[in-house]
């Protein structure tokens, strides 16, 4: 593994400890709009916002996670309230010199998992981190595969757990 690579799966690795205890996810606005009644919808968009990361915007991957905070469920949404963050570290820093910005997507895996019913969805994705240049140019890659479970309540469909 490149150095620089072993840097990215740090950060990646910490983030995913903490969440496991937005118009535009990568500007750092708020939460986008979507489906809250199509459970899949909600699993990608909870993913992608949490591993979608503005290292010039955000001060470490703790700002993605808060964007998620409306597609997770209350488990996990309070697993993950109020925990010490760690550091960004200095993969975030070089990150934050060239500019980058880390995007991430959500890809549903062929996998087995348990039925579903009305009210849990389980799945098996993969999430893919990209850390590009404003010029397109790909620093860092990596992947990593999540089992994940979602919940539906009163007000829609929630990630509920995420576990690597």
């Amino acid at each position: 593994m490149r150095p620089r690579a072993a840097g990215f799966a740090v950060v990646v690795a910490a983030a995913a400890l903490v969440a496991s205890g937005c118009g535009d996810s990568v500007s750092g606005t708020a939460a986008p709009e979507i489906d809250r009644g199509d459970p899949l919808a909600v699993i990608e968009t909870a993913l992608e916002t949490m591993f979608t990361w503005n290292p010039t915007r955000d001060a470490s991957g703790a700002d993605a996670l808060e964007r998620a905070r409306p597609y997770l469920g209350p488990d996990l949404a309070s697993s993950t309230a109020g925990e010490s963050q760690p550091g960004p570290g200095s993969q975030w820093e070089q990150w934050k010199h060239d500019e980058a910005t880390v995007r991430a997507e959500a890809l549903f895996l062929a996998d087995e998992h348990p039925p579903d019913n009305d009210h849990t969805v389980h799945r098996v994705v993969t999430i893919r981190q990209s850390a590009t240049t404003p010029n397109n140019l790909v620093l860092d890659e990596n992947e990593h595969t999540a089992w994940v479970v979602a919940t539906k309540g009163p007000d829609g469909w929630r990630l509920d757990s995420l576990q690597f």
